[in-house]
């Protein structure tokens, strides 16, 4: 019986576990994701602003060079930017597979507890039957011991 409860304890303590351990990954993957929005939002906004720079700078005269470099400023803006969508991309297959194991994890754990309910109930029934059979030969030995004195006092 004190073997059944610790395997039943130590299958519980897995379980929380790795319930929190999946949780904890998705949360980090939720939060690297904002991060990117965040940054994402940011690098648009500087883009924005140096548009409006270059806006303001072909009203005026200026030179080419100041041109080509605001042209490039943004060129780079548009890189960084297309760089995160790919690696938003890339998160949000992670947090996709990180579901997913937890789905499995949580079906395994599923068919633990099926396993363990199922090993309670046969050792209940093992532990019944044996206390039957224990009565049963009790009941026999007094039943038998009551004859044997019936004959001698006869």
């Amino acid at each position: 019986m004190k073997r059944f409860a610790s395997r039943w304890n130590t299958l519980q303590r897995i379980a929380e576990q790795r319930k929190r351990i999946a949780e904890f990954e998705l949360l980090r993957e939720q939060q690297t994701q904002r991060q990117i929005a965040e940054r994402k939002r940011q690098l648009t906004e500087e883009n924005n602003q140096q548009c409006n720079t270059l806006k303001r700078t072909i009203g005026e005269t200026v030179s080419s060079h100041l041109l080509i470099a605001e042209r490039g400023a943004i060129e780079i803006q548009f890189s960084s930017i297309e760089s995160l969508g790919r690696e938003a991309h890339e998160l949000n297959e992670a947090i996709m597979g990180l579901q997913s194991e937890w789905t499995t994890r949580m079906r395994d754990e599923e068919r633990a507890q099926t396993m363990l309910n199922r090993d309670r109930e046969e050792y209940h029934r093992e532990v019944s039957s044996a206390e039957q059979l224990e009565i049963e030969e009790t009941a026999r030995a007094i039943d038998l011991a009551k004859r044997v004195r019936e004959q001698k006092a006869t």
